[in-house]
């Protein structure tokens, strides 16, 4: 009897720990994405081919460069890796406001002016006077409770400042939000950091030319240099593919990095979990199949 009792006592420590409570919600979340994958694909005017798909996720993968990357902000969720001379703006823009902001926080005990805006709080997690917020979305339009990109820049800090940095996570707003970002803007950030959300919309054309899009502009005058898989999401199969539904990347430009022609290593030895308590995943592009008869793409 007291043996079946230290026994259920140890199955429910076992079954309340971190570790069961993680694959829990892996299972959950998994299955939750695959069905709206599922859903989004049947709904769709046009399904993106396997090839495609591929072929605009390996554009997200990172380039080595020969600057060494440096870890800025927390040991988990809110950190972020950029070289040394990157991080020598003058204003720092952070749409999407958590609870944690130890990324924001160096910079203004840099004397560096931080701006933050998140209508779904009413501050940031901490104070300071370089630490500016603004209680808008951001958006496509200009009104009560949106801001768009532009005039936000235009309002904090004009045409004079020209060395910025972008730390962005808006939870799927950015591809509306940096499809409007003007051309005159987007060579001002040393430094772009955005969170790609909802990327198993990739199957839908539609997302998948959007996004194809946004990363020629970036292109012109940024390099992605550091992709980060964030684990609040898992992956997911779909289509013999492994889709990452959360990436973080960084981009820094062109003109203050020396790039390589080779891939940058993932993952990173600076990488840390966005959760600690949750397994972790590398970001990886699947290869397409060839045939070994007449060695094309299926």
């Amino acid at each position: 009897m007291r043996g079946w009792r230290i026994g259920r006592q140890r199955f429910r420590r076992w079954w309340r720990s971190k570790k069961v409570l993680d694959f829990l919600y892996w299972r959950v979340l998994t299955k939750r994405r695959r069905a709206e994958t599922r859903v989004l694909a049947d709904t769709s005017s046009r399904l993106s081919s396997p090839n495609e798909i591929r072929r605009v996720a390996a554009r997200l993968l990172p380039t080595q460069i020969h600057e060494p990357l440096l870890r800025f902000g927390s040991d988990s969720d809110g950190g972020y890796l950029l070289t040394e001379d990157a991080s020598r703006v003058s204003a720092l823009f952070s749409p999407g406001v958590g609870l944690e902001a130890g990324f924001e926080e160096i910079f203004a005990r840099r004397g560096i002016d931080c701006f933050l805006a998140d209508a779904s709080v009413d501050g940031p997690p901490l104070t300071h006077d370089r630490i500016h917020f603004l209680k808008k979305y951001l958006g496509e339009k200009n009104n009560d409770s949106t801001i768009r990109l532009d005039s936000w820049i235009d309002e904090c800090v004009g045409p004079a400042r020209t060395e910025l940095g972008m730390q962005m996570d808006i939870e799927g707003a950015e591809y509306a939000v940096l499809g409007g970002l003007s051309e005159e803007n987007l060579p001002r950030f040393r430094f772009l950091i955005i969170e790609f959300h909802d990327l198993n919309k990739l199957v839908n054309h539609e997302f998948l030319t959007s996004l194809d899009g946004i990363i020629d502009v970036l292109s012109k005058t940024h390099l992605i240099v550091h992709t980060h898989a964030n684990n609040a999401t898992p992956p997911i199969k779909w289509e013999n593919l492994t889709i990452f539904p959360t990436l973080e990347i960084v981009a820094l430009r062109k003109d203050i990095v020396s790039g390589t022609e080779k891939p940058a290593e993932i993952p990173n030895s600076l990488d840390r979990k966005n959760l600690a308590h949750r397994r972790d995943w590398a970001f990886k592009v699947d290869k397409p199949k060839y045939s070994p008869l007449s060695a094309k793409v299926e």
